[in-house]
């Protein structure tokens, strides 16, 4: 059996081998010393593997100096080189992933229960939680200490809940909108008297499933409504008297049907989204009525915090902090030796180039070594003298490095390999002496010779080229002293001048509310801006010294920032000053304070309290991405970021589920692995029997990964095959009752094997679909499904999509309904995912081909209206369809302007039966347009083709400046830019703050400049309307080049098809 060429070593389950074969031999030695082999099945699970080697040792030789069979584990060598014992025996030989099929059995040793517990984390993390005692680092051990201590908090507080509504409200929470108060267009649809209409339905062992209609008010709580079916229905329960509020809010719970999800916590019932929802869509919500006990069962029991055994503190050379110098009193110009470097055999002159950065920012010029021929080991022996003496280090400084190369023929300069490295470590000490320091790859979206925006810290990887660097001694520890100075709030503040000096002009001494007034607009003139928008000298010396007034405006707190002087003590000593004194400013502020541009510790605590105070769970879920990426601009493990999201994960499972795939998914890049997996390895041990489930998601990735690997090597794809490889006992018995790794709310039963398939594109994709678990699965989603990817990057797919759940609540917000459909996408590994498939829904495509090839060609434009009408038959469900469509494609042609979206095709435009149009496959934005032989395909600002203005003018062939319907759908459009463009700031900072998250079409601020211009943002109001104008425009008169692109496409995947 010899290893396949073509897959990849490190995956399968054996090395080299995607799957097992279906028989194996496996070589085991005995604690004897013997060894035998055995041929067995791949599923064969390790309890019955042991006991047939205990039947053939019973044969041979020392048989009687053995223990019992329980006293043993296996122990083997998996593909990942790491010796494991395999203390769960339920769990298949298929499953361990071992190098190759040889085992031994060893004496079980030491606590069983802790084994099994890193056992189970490593295989939901990907990574050995033995890596973290290797690491043999202080950082490491103190971060896992002192988080473990707050973890074991959070959980005590969580498992004294005894409240049911509490306990139900941490596993499935609900999902709520920021206020009760609606917004106009849904108050609309409430019934006369502000009324709405709730279907409940009962089901009951041995009884038809019943329901009941109940008439409450939208402000009504769910007690009243279950008080209403109450009165409504006559219950089998075990008191027949009449119940109290007390004893009806302590045995039933409202449950949405068709989801695991719960209407507890008692809110009005419009501020539950689902509700919300219905509203908006005119339908009415339903709801099942469950008892309390019955929900109870399904949760784990609360179990007291696992703490994980820590080695002892292991002290180095520096000396104590009693003894420590601080650094504000070392007036010495910092500077570095670079000795030599390593493994930089390029055939290049070679040089380092250096410069000290807070941030995004550079605080003294730039220094370099000499230049030297090329060679393996260079050997500078240089020191590097910065502009910045060691007291005015901030607290955030590193050294940004790289090793560049020269051609002096051509002058050519190049970055060869980076790093960032702290200038303090994590308890406040200087470096000081030798550092060897391993550097990393430079990016393709690297500006200049420098990577500020990189990770902070040394390629863990060993055989990376590297530099010993050598830093000042002092002869003892050299900590981080910066007070904050003694600050005067802005009320106390007296102008003794009788002038103010605002940049480079005065303003005289007026009345206090007047000049209030006045630094006021100044200041929110700039405030205002967007975050991209840069700051002149000018502006940054005025809001210096505004900085009495700006501390009366919180949002003005990132536009200060950026003003600080930082390489200067005594403005630091200010900013920690104000910050005490600082009202918190929105959560919308304060996330971008954890962007790159500011490192400094206490700004980023501020930020992540200001967070913590304002942000709701749900709301934390909208910007999870953002706050997992934030994290790599963290200089340090253990940070209040870290400990805010791992707070709220622990007391809120939803936020816990996606928290762990985001981290998950980056598991595979060195630069986090280590950050990421100490933190998923603390969220794992606060999950109770939720970590079986996360185990269990990870193993169906896996198992998809391996299947999918051989189809893609497989020309002639079989259906069969893959209906073949789900029937094997172990794909059988993993893809069946799971929670959805897309939607922890959704609960997936059997697997529907004659509806799965894979797909014939590239990267052969497979669908899968599974009947709902739920009670009331045969009325409401009856089933669920995903389509798995191997071979894509879904992280850009993600951030559009959490771009557009955005844009759809600030549409909401100001009174735009635009019934837009962001599915479900989530990124698990690299260029590995699942989306979620949207139920009742065609391709644009495949409806154009139902007018077979005059509708293929587009000849005629009537074929998307006529489909529309065929599945909305009467005229107020035929109406219906027609404002949902129209209001969604004004929805998509806004966000897909705004953001860029290119390679827009009727493949990847899809329309459900009940009319809602949305995009689907964002792996190119931000005008990343695909070109064919040099010839750019997209050549609209959106696309707008003449099947969809059919649909907007209620299936009239007319010009569509003369019909109503479209100039309703223009001013629809135009209202939702400008919607938007009020709120660009959001916009244009969820991109930013994904800058250092590697995605292939946002590299840089130049990708997200196309945004700012998207927006208009330098323009006034009046000039933007007229630019979107222009816009939507364009694409009605070039509907053609659309209509051109799409014929293409048809007649490349075929007409008829």
């Amino acid at each position: 059996m010899s290893p396949s060429s073509s897959h990849s070593s490190a995956s399968g389950e054996l090395w080299g081998f995607p799957l097992m074969p279906s028989k194996v031999t496996v070589d085991v030695m005995l604690p004897t010393g013997i060894f035998l082999s055995i041929e067995t099945t791949r599923e064969c699970e390790l309890l019955d593997l042991k006991g047939k080697v205990w039947a053939m040792a019973q044969e041979l030789p020392l048989y009687a100096m053995l223990l019992e069979q329980a006293a043993y584990v296996f122990v083997g060598v998996t593909k990942d080189a790491e010796r494991e014992e395999f203390y769960d025996e339920q769990r298949r030989l298929c499953d361990i992933h071992l190098f190759q099929p040889v085992m031994k059995l060893v004496e079980a040793k030491g606590n069983r229960e802790e084994k099994i517990l890193k056992q189970s984390i490593t295989q939901a993390i990907g990574m050995s939680v033995d890596e973290f005692d290797r690491a043999k680092s202080n950082e490491v051990d103190d971060f896992r200490r002192n988080i473990s201590s707050l973890c074991k908090k959070v959980v005590d507080k969580r498992n004294s809940a005894k409240n049911a509504h509490s306990i139900i409200s941490q596993f499935y929470p609900p999902k709520l909108e920021s206020s009760a108060k609606l917004p106009l267009h849904t108050a609309e649809n409430l019934l006369s008297r502000n009324t709405i209409v709730i279907r409940v339905w009962i089901v009951q062992k041995n009884s038809p499933q019943t329901n009941a209609s109940v008439l409450v008010s939208y402000d009504a709580v769910p007690l009243t409504v279950i008080s209403e079916v109450l009165k409504k229905k006559s219950l089998s329960i075990t008191r027949q008297e009449k119940l109290t509020n007390a004893e009806m809010y302590e045995q039933y719970v409202l449950k949405i049907c068709g989801v695991q999800e719960y209407l507890v916590g008692g809110y009005p019932i419009c501020q539950y989204k689902y509700i919300r929802q219905c509203v908006n869509r005119d339908e009415p919500p339903n709801l099942m009525l469950e008892s309390i006990s019955s929900v109870l069962k399904t949760v784990s029991k609360h179990e007291e915090y696992p703490q994980p055994k820590i080695s002892k503190y292991k002290p180095d050379n520096t000396a104590k902090v009693s003894q420590a110098l601080p650094s504000s009193s070392v007036t010495k110009l910092f500077r570095v030796r670079v000795n030599s470097g390593s493994y930089l055999n390029v055939g290049e002159n070679l040089y380092v180039f250096s410069n000290i950065y807070h941030g995004t920012k550079p605080l003294c010029p730039p220094q370099k070594t000499v230049e030297l021929d090329c060679t393996e080991a260079p050997k500078w022996e240089q020191w590097l003298e910065y502009d910045i003496s060691i007291s005015d280090l901030p607290r955030g400084a590193k050294i940004c490095l790289s090793v560049c190369g020269l051609r002096r023929r051509k002058d050519e300069h190049w970055p060869l390999a980076w790093a960032n490295l702290p200038l303090f470590d994590y308890r406040g000490y200087l470096l000081q002496g030798k550092q060897t320091v391993r550097l990393w790859h430079p990016p393709c979206h690297m500006d200049g010779f420098l990577n500020p925006i990189g990770i902070s810290g040394s390629n863990p990887r060993k055989e990376m080229p590297s530099l010993e660097l050598e830093f000042d001694v002092f002869g003892s520890t050299v900590q981080y002293m910066c007070e904050p100075a003694n600050y005067q709030e802005a009320g106390d503040y007296v102008d003794t001048s009788g002038f103010i000096m605002v940049g480079n002009f005065t303003m005289p001494h007026v009345n206090e509310a007047i000049k209030f007034e006045t630094m006021s607009q100044l200041i929110l003139s700039i405030v205002d801006r967007d975050p991209l928008s840069e700051l002149t000298e000018n502006e940054k010396r005025m809001l210096w010294e505004m900085k009495d007034f700006c501390i009366r405006i919180p949002e003005s707190l990132p536009k200060l920032l950026q003003s600080v002087e930082w390489e200067h003590r005594e403005c630091v000593q200010q900013v920690y000053a104000m910050l005490k004194k600082w009202k918190f400013p929105n959560p919308e502020v304060a996330l971008e304070l954890l962007d790159s541009k500011y490192p400094d510790p206490t700004v980023r605590k501020f930020a992540t309290t200001c967070l913590e105070r304002g942000l709701t769970d749900d709301d934390l879920l909208k910007y999870l991405l953002q706050l997992v990426t934030a994290l790599r601009f963290e200089t340090y493990l253990d940070s209040a970021l870290a400990r805010f999201l791992l707070s709220r994960a622990i007391t809120n499972q939803r936020i816990g589920h996606y928290l762990f795939w985001h981290l998950k998914s980056e598991m595979h890049d060195n630069q986090v692995a280590l950050r990421f997996g100490l933190i998923l390895e603390a969220y794992c041990r606060t999950c109770g029997l939720y970590l079986d489930q996360l185990v269990r998601q990870t193993e169906i990735v896996e198992k998809l990964v391996n299947v999918n690997t051989i189809f893609q090597k497989d020309d002639n794809v079989s259906q069969k095959t893959l209906r073949d490889h789900l029937t094997k006992p172990d794909y059988h018995e993993l893809l069946t009752d799971n929670t959805s790794p897309l939607n922890p709310a959704h609960k997936l039963g059997t697997l529907c094997k004659d509806l799965c398939e894979v797909k014939s594109s590239a990267k052969r994709p497979i669908i899968l679909h599974w009947h709902s678990d739920d009670p009331l699965a045969d009325h409401f989603n009856a089933s669920h499904g995903i389509l798995f990817k191997n071979g894509d990057d879904l992280r850009q797919d993600m951030l559009t999509l959490q771009i557009l759940r955005v844009m759809d609540e600030i549409w909401q917000d100001d009174d735009l309904d635009l019934r837009i459909n962001p599915y479900i996408c989530i990124s698990m590994g690299h260029n590995i995912g699942m989306i979620e498939i949207v139920q009742n829904a065609e391709t644009i495509m495949n409806i154009q081909k139902k007018g077979g090839v005059v509708g293929s060609l587009q000849l005629k434009s009537g074929t998307l209206h006529q489909w529309l009408k065929d599945n909305n038959l009467g005229e107020k469900q035929y109406q219906k369809a027609v404002d949902n469509f129209t209001r969604s494609c004004a929805g998509y042609c806004v966000a897909t302007l705004i953001l860029g979206v290119a390679d827009r095709h009727n493949d990847n435009i899809m329309i459900k039966k009940n009319g809602q149009m949305f995009h689907i496959d964002f792996g190119h934005f931000l005008n990343h347009k695909k070109k064919k032989y040099g010839i750019c395909r997209n050549r609209v600002p959106f696309v707008l083709p003449g099947d969809f203005i059919r649909v907007i003018c209620h299936g009239a062939n007319v010009d569509p400046s003369k019909s109503p319907e479209y100039k309703d759908f223009e001013n629809l459009c135009c209202n939702a830019y400008m919607s938007i463009r009020k709120r660009a700031s959001v916009i244009i900072n969820l991109l930013s703050m994904m800058l250092g998250a590697g995605l292939p079409e946002l590299s840089s601020f130049d990708d997200i400049e196309f945004v700012r211009t998207s927006l208009a943002v330098e323009k006034n109001r009046d000039e933007a309307l007229q630019y979107f104008r222009t816009c939507l425009a364009a694409a009605q008169n070039k509907q053609w080049t659309t209509k051109v692109d799409w014929v293409c496409h048809a007649v490349r995947h075929g007409v008829r098809k």
